[in-house]
């Protein structure tokens, strides 16, 4: 199970706040070696959404990032998720999105850890805000 773990987001805050925040999560926890960043309008339900069958059904895959297929042998490897951003504006969280992967693709490693993201952004909700009309930007660790 996911915790979620939401104090750490700011509300329309300038991007050097949110790249600050983001570099400490990834600089300083202590769980896993590797880490995804995503935008949600449900962080409740968007953090059963990211299961690995591709990893799982590719033990190999795992190797070439030089990891140990069996310490990811569940679908499921995420054990944290942050929350670091929000907004009602989805252009500016989809900005801070491509902008924070951005720092870790092309060369997959950032802080140390593997960054899973394979594309640059632009995978999470296409219109409908969620609950409070919001949309957030979040960092898993695994």
């Amino acid at each position: 199970m996911i915790q979620v773990i939401e104090q750490q987001q700011g509300v329309d805050e300038p991007f050097q706040t949110i790249q600050s925040r983001f570099h400490r999560i990834v600089n300083t926890s202590k769980i896993g070696s590797i880490f995804k960043v995503g935008l949600t309008n449900r962080p409740n339900r968007r953090k059963y959404g990211h299961q690995l069958p591709r990893w799982v059904a590719n033990p190999a895959f795992l190797i070439d990032f030089g990891l140990n297929p069996e310490d990811y042998a569940q679908p499921q490897p995420w054990k944290e998720m942050y929350i670091i951003f929000e907004s009602t504006n989805l252009s500016s969280v989809r900005t801070v999105e491509t902008r924070l992967i951005s720092r870790c693709i092309p060369s997959s490693e950032y802080a140390g850890r593997t960054c899973w993201n394979l594309i640059g952004g632009g995978g999470g909700p296409q219109s409908h805000p969620g609950d409070r009309g919001t949309y957030y930007v979040y960092v898993l660790l695994g």
